[in-house]
């Protein structure tokens, strides 16, 4: 007699954290603990067989040696994608799978591949240099709190809030492409952690549709949510430490969107992972919101609350002790009359030098050094103010705002080339009207060198080699100015 075994095919959506729709590990990598720890405990292997299995593309997983059920086959799949973040091509929030229908175990599974086999090899070359790059600098002999600072720090700054696509969901997206929601935070997040020798694990709250992080220090579990502590909508260099390294307790008194109740109610979650101890809640971190830099045995900040809240210290702390190295005293205007309530004194960090803005200019600190510089100040007409620094490793960006908080840009306002700084040159003028016998300076600002004008038409309008243009006739030209390689053009109109 012929042995029939009934099929069915089972389509299903995961539900994700959140509500948005590889290197190699070595030796010394820590431990990425599991997303669903019970799973490994009652089918031993099945996470690691399905990621081989995602590693080699397999269009078509067979797991029927594991008599696994339907639910939690589930579980064993998303446990697989979050536990090694290297995998950032599958979606792990889908999984078609085919179950016998009398025993209801799970024989096939068919993962969903959100990009293209030919593109991966390319994609996984830029993942593993923004891997280099987040951990370029961290000393192995760093303590576990200080690499979880900076790796929470360099994230938030890094990475803005927002879905781009499916790959938002990834640390590929989260330290690639620089968008992500909290599940790409949260994956890239464990990712680097592993690398740097430091165990950690993804918390998928299903009930409020949200992701963050367990990381273990001294044999403590702590949460950490980089997604909690960056601003939205995103502003360069502003980084909360509100949700760093504090307990379940603590979580609930400072959560105020509800994001973190009732995950420890899922059936999944273990209790070895309660956080219990509030050992950094009164850390110096607490307070700060612009970056926090490591360097040696100093630690380069902003105070932007020191002695008013239109008052902010550059503090170098070492050893418990806190040292101000400057300050600035500036009050951030909109709308020519009404000031913010606050100040917005940012740092970030290049080579040996730290970088930091006022409200108009652009600073350079040489680390371990008091010595500061002043790189520009943007042209009086500038209306919109400084509120923030970053550096992408190339340029270095900043925020402006205009009449309100809700609409902050980023814009580049200079270049590293050969490990020099240069201002991107910037003009205020894109027209002219003078009369015949009048004049008119153009200015460019910033850059290196000298600027070259030229005009279309000197029987119009002549240009000096100072950039003063003088009327000759009625009619229109253009003055072409160049500087630094860039060129700009101002329409002159002589009457």
């Amino acid at each position: 007699m012929k042995k029939v075994i009934s099929l069915v095919l089972v389509s299903i959506i995961v539900v994700s954290g959140c509500l948005f729709s590889p290197l190699t590990a070595s030796a010394e990598d820590a431990k990425i603990h599991s997303f669903v720890p019970v799973i490994d405990s009652y089918y031993p292997g099945v996470e690691d067989y399905i990621a081989k299995a995602l590693r080699n593309k397999e269009p078509v997983i067979d797991v029927s040696e594991y008599g696994i059920s339907q639910n939690n086959i589930v579980y064993a799949f998303k446990s697989a994608v979050f536990d090694n973040p290297d995998i950032f091509y599958v979606d792990a929030s889908q999984i078609n799978y085919k179950y016998n229908k009398f025993t209801g175990a799970i024989q096939y599974i068919t993962p969903t591949y959100i990009c293209d086999f030919d593109k991966i090899p390319s994609m996984t070359k830029k993942f593993n240099k923004a891997v280099k790059s987040f951990l370029s600098g961290i000393s192995s002999s760093l303590s576990s709190f200080d690499k979880a600072l900076i790796i929470h720090d360099r994230l938030a700054v890094h990475c803005e809030y927002k879905q781009k696509s499916l790959l938002s969901f990834t640390a590929y997206g989260c330290m690639v492409e620089g968008k992500a929601i909290c599940e790409g935070y949260s994956r890239a997040f464990c990712y680097l952690m592993s690398k740097l020798g430091v165990e950690s694990k993804t918390i998928n709250n299903t009930s409020a549709l949200h992701c963050w992080n367990y990381v273990k220090l001294s044999g403590k579990w702590y949460n950490v949510d980089i997604t909690g502590d960056d601003p939205k909508p995103d502003n360069e260099g502003y980084v909360s430490h509100k949700y760093f390294l504090i307990s379940d307790s603590q979580l609930k008194k400072v959560s105020t969107n509800n994001n973190h109740n009732g995950y420890m109610d899922d059936a999944t979650f273990s209790t070895d992972y309660y956080c219990t101890s509030d050992k950094y809640k009164n850390s110096f971190t607490k307070s700060i919101t612009s970056e926090i830099i490591k360097y040696k045995n100093f630690y380069y900040y902003f105070d932007n609350n020191y002695k008013n809240k239109h008052v902010s210290a550059l503090i170098r702390r070492q050893n418990g002790k806190k040292k101000v190295i400057t300050t600035i005293n500036d009050k951030w205007m909109y709308k020519h009359k009404y000031v913010w309530n606050g100040s917005y004194c940012k740092l970030c960090e290049k080579g040996k030098y730290i970088y930091f803005n006022s409200k108009r200019s652009i600073y350079r600190l040489k680390k371990g050094s008091k010595k500061i510089k002043k790189i520009h100040t943007f042209a009086s007409y500038q209306t919109k103010d400084l509120y923030g620094i970053s550096c992408d490793g190339t340029y270095l960006l900043v925020t402006r705002m205009k009449s309100s908080k809700k609409n902050p840009k980023t814009y580049k306002v200079a270049k590293f080339t050969s490990g020099r700084l240069t201002v991107i040159p910037y003009t205020r003028y894109s027209s002219a009207n003078i009369s015949k016998s009048g004049s008119f300076k153009y200015e460019i600002y910033g850059g290196r060198g000298k600027t070259t004008y030229k005009s279309s038409s000197n029987k119009i309008a002549k240009v000096s080699k100072n950039g003063v243009i003088r009327g000759k006739k009625k009619g229109k030209c253009t003055v072409t100015a160049q500087k630094s390689g860039y060129k700009f053009k101002l329409s002159v109109r002589v009457k």
